[in-house]
């Protein structure tokens, strides 16, 4: 008997453990796209408060289309990214 509690508190356990999906990502997947998303701003924005608004705005656009930073990573084209892009920055001129 306490053979199987424990066996179904590791399960409990195992399945509760936080995963990335479309619309919600990990914080480490978050973390992940941000870091590199500043990296390639670095050279091209100088403003910081401006590379962050637009690293979110792709984060919120990427995360809704795709599961994950790996499936982003696997899947998302140069295309695809130079879209959502000219998106945000035009989303950013608006305001």
């Amino acid at each position: 008997m306490k053979k199987m509690i424990l066996a179904l508190c590791i399960i409990s356990l195992i399945s509760s453990c936080e995963r990335s999906r479309k619309g919600h990502w990990t914080d480490s997947d978050k973390n992940k796209f941000n870091n590199e998303c500043q990296k390639e701003l670095r050279s091209v924005i100088d403003d910081k408060s401006i590379r962050k608004r637009f690293c979110d705005c792709t984060l919120e656009k990427v995360e809704d289309k795709y599961d994950s930073y790996n499936d982003l990573d696997k899947r998302g084209t140069e295309e695809a990214g130079e879209k959502l892009g000219r998106e945000c920055a035009t989303s950013m001129i608006d305001k």
